[in-house]
């Protein structure tokens, strides 16, 4: 009978030296700053190198679209926009007010707001169910009882920054950030969806768009583990537009439903951020956000995106998710979006979903 022997192979020993906060923190700060601050990184960068390491092949099909026939006339819609003031949400209002749609905008304190746009803005404070209970009513007086919305974009956000690991003392004020993160990336519009619905006309066209992000298609590995709350957010928002259109299909109805992901757009994103934790100016942190802001700082300009709703509400069927960018504009220089390309196709085989569309 053959006698079995134990195993004189012992399993490798794991350094665990790096896998303290601050060792991690310490590793975060490091690859972020060299990928952000330093676009030499990913000088030899190709789509198909990077395409070939995650086995995908990526086709993708960026709006706005060149040579653009708009296949409905929008003037006379009403459209809802949250988060309006600035950047992309003010960026869309502006395009669609000059194709002659009818726009309420909305932000968090509009007598704050010093260069006002040319379309009506309204207070919301998208984290705060009276407020919404409050926008909502208020459009409807706008309106008037005869009169109804034809597009609502749900829009309003902010980044959500930190460590995944939250600080000796500092779980409370990780989790109530955390919170209010939810509240302005997610939640807060599942509420307006709700509030506004009975405003959409009962037939004809009728559409209800969300901004996400590229980085809903993210793993949050690597450099962007420090917006690993804003991922989550916006991956939650991303799959609530996606089952509400599904049920909305197999209810037969009219409305629309499309999610805009955008690229890294030049807007106060890196200015407004959620941190989970306190940055001092010195810490690593305060660094990594400092990167964040150069890059964003030469990234797209919002009116891109702009442009982009304008052509997708002005399309009989549009795609369902959008990516919104330009065939150069993800290898562009600053490593801004060389950074969600190579984390999205080296790390992520989901990526295939998002530039499939």
């Amino acid at each position: 009978m053959a006698h079995s022997r134990r195993s004189n192979l012992r399993p490798p020993r794991v350094d665990m030296s790096g896998l303290t906060r601050r060792g991690l923190f310490a590793q975060q700060a490091s690859i972020g700053a060299g990928y952000l601050a330093a676009s030499a990184l990913f000088d030899g960068l190709a789509p198909d190198s990077a395409a070939g390491s995650a086995g995908l092949s990526v086709q993708p099909r960026f709006y706005p679209l060149t040579g653009f026939v708009p296949e409905i006339d929008l003037r006379g819609k009403t459209a809802v926009i949250t988060g309006a003031s600035t950047g992309i949400g003010r960026a869309a209002g502006e395009a669609l007010a000059a194709r002659g749609v009818r726009v309420i905008g909305s932000s968090r304190d509009v007598a704050t707001v010093s260069r006002p746009p040319r379309f009506t803005l309204l207070n919301l404070d998208i984290t705060e169910p009276r407020s919404i209970d409050a926008f909502a009513k208020q459009v409807k007086r706008h309106v008037g009882a005869a009169g109804h919305v034809d597009i609502l974009i749900n829009n309003a956000g902010r980044g959500i920054f930190g460590n995944v690991i939250p600080p000796a003392r500092g779980e409370s004020l990780y989790f109530e950030r955390l919170q209010l993160g939810i509240k302005t990336d997610y939640a807060g519009h599942v509420m307006m969806a709700r509030k506004l619905l009975p405003l959409l006309p009962a037939r004809g066209y009728a559409r209800v768009y969300f901004t996400v992000s590229i980085d809903a298609y993210s793993l949050s590995t690597g450099a962007l583990t420090f917006l690993h709350a804003y991922t989550a957010a916006k991956r939650a928002m991303l799959a609530f537009a996606n089952a509400w259109r599904s049920t909305l299909e197999q209810a037969h109805s009219h409305i629309g439903v499309v999610t805009v992901n955008p690229y890294v757009v030049n807007t106060r994103f890196p200015y407004n951020l959620i941190l989970t934790e306190n940055a001092p100016r010195a810490s690593a942190m305060a660094r990594y956000v400092q990167a964040l802001r150069r890059v964003w700082a030469a990234a797209l300009p919002p009116q891109l995106v702009g442009d982009a709703y304008w052509q997708l509400l002005s399309t009989h069927q549009p795609p369902v998710n959008v990516a919104v960018g330009s065939a150069a504009e993800p290898y562009a220089t600053m490593g801004s979006n060389r950074l969600f390309e190579s984390e999205l196709l080296a790390e992520n085989d989901q990526a295939a979903i998002q530039f499939g569309c």
